[in-house]
Formats: structure tokens, sequence, C-alpha cells
């Protein structure tokens, strides 16, 4: 068996940030894609 090679706190700290970076970012896009067709939508009918 190999031995188990964890992060230290610094790369953990980073790699968190990254995730949630990601996550708010993604977040925006959706809310932003969802509400520009929610808005097509809403004015077609």
């Amino acid at each position: 068996m190999k031995k188990i090679n964890w992060p230290d706190q610094e790369t953990t700290r980073n790699l968190t940030l990254v995730v949630i970076a990601v996550s708010a970012v993604l977040g925006v896009v959706l809310g932003g894609i969802d509400f520009v067709l929610f808005r097509l939508f809403e004015a077609l009918s």
C-alpha cells in the first residue's frame, strides 16, 4: 500500500477558495440565464 499524502493547509485553503469562487460564478451565470429566459418566455406569452 502507498502512504497517503495529504495536502498542506495552504493548498487546502486555496483549493477551497477556488471551489467557492467557481460555485459563486456558476450560480450567477445560471441565475442570469434563468432570468433572461424567464423574461423572454414571459414576453412571448
